[in-house]
């Protein structure tokens, strides 16, 4: 469960960590994995250890599959969950008001419950309607909402500039919350705006595919006022989980802008033929327009959306620090050794 204090409205690492209980000594566990099974110090969610950042190897930022398909959780029980830390910022008027308040229980509740949506999403994944791809049902990722702050500036709360808005809030820490370097360059950070216009959700983008920095959310708190306190498992988990996967290293499954569209072929219709046309697919990466009142909305039912093998494994071959600096955000949380998994 997520504690929320007004401002500052923040949970430390050593909190997070004991929400899951006993704590086992760092230095301890250093050790254990270090000398013992340093080759399987896998990814997962449960008792915490291994929590220091490492050195990864050299990235790989190619499109191609290459390698990286080897890490799609093919059998999904052998690939341990990677949960990823996120805050979210909320921008607000001078006065407080114009989007989600810390001190709100609903408000507090929606976005809990947009955590919890988005991940039950990840872990229930449908198969793909276009493309020729193994059906993987769970993508053996998990989100967790580690913060929300707030910052009251009426100039910015639509964060015009979300590269400067980031740099002022987050990094040079201008709402006073001594964020510390952990806290700054551990997490993804959302940015949400206020807004009290139409419900119509959502649109985003990131700072840099397959890079910690923020997410760009927008629609959220007008989505909440239109729609009420159940409409968190609407439209938004959808389009979180797609602009998730960018900042995860995906790139679009359509042809989008001057053709440009990932080279993952298991998603195509015909395998290495031309990407889907926008809005034609199941796919997470595409971006469907066909739900009532949504801008970006993601069909949640018929069918549901989902990711390729390909995807997957350039998400969790980025995930585990071989390409782009998102594997930071990851909770190192425990060792596990498994002679029968294999990624």
């Amino acid at each position: 469960m997520l504690t929320i204090h007004p401002p500052p409205a923040r949970l430390n690492e050593d909190m997070v960590q004991r929400k899951f209980g006993f704590i086992w000594p760092n230095a301890l566990i250093r050790l254990f994995c270090a000398t013992l099974i340093s080759p399987m110090c896998l990814l997962g969610k449960g008792q915490t250890g291994c929590d220091m950042p490492w050195e990864p190897p050299a990235q790989e930022i190619g499109l191609e599959c290459g390698q990286s398909i080897s890490y799609a959780p093919i059998v999904p029980e052998h690939t341990p969950i990677k949960v990823i830390r996120i805050a979210i910022h909320s921008f607000q008027n001078d006065d407080g008001s114009g989007n989600f308040r810390v001190d709100n229980t609903e408000h507090m509740d929606y976005l809990t419950g947009v955590e919890s949506s988005s991940n039950s999403r990840l872990a229930d994944l449908g198969a793909l309607n276009i493309g020729n791809t193994p059906f993987i049902g769970d993508s053996r990722v998990q989100i967790e909402l580690v913060a929300v702050y707030e910052h009251r500036n009426t100039a910015v709360i639509n964060v015009p500039n979300a590269n400067q808005q980031y740099q002022t809030y987050v990094i040079n820490d201008a709402s006073n919350y001594g964020l510390t370097s952990f806290d700054k360059h551990e997490v993804e950070h959302i940015l949400l705006p206020g807004s009290n216009g139409p419900g119509n959700c959502c649109s985003g983008r990131v700072s840099v595919r397959g890079e910690q920095g923020w997410l760009l959310a927008s629609g959220w708190y007008a989505h909440y006022l239109a729609n009420g306190q159940s409409s968190y498992n609407w439209s938004i988990p959808g389009h979180f989980v797609h602009e998730l996967g960018h900042a995860m290293n995906l790139q679009h499954n359509y042809i989008g802008q001057a053709g440009v569209c990932d080279s993952c072929q298991d998603n195509d219709a015909i395998p290495g033929g031309p990407c889907p046309s926008q809005g034609t697919s199941n796919n997470y990466m595409d971006v469907r327009l066909d739900l009532p009142g949504a801008v970006n909305g993601y069909n949640a039912n018929t069918p549901d959306p989902g990711f390729s093998e390909c995807q997957l494994g350039r998400v969790h071959h980025a995930l585990e620090g071989n390409a782009g600096t998102i594997w930071r955000t990851v909770v190192q949380d425990h060792c596990t050794y498994d002679p029968t998994a294999t990624i």
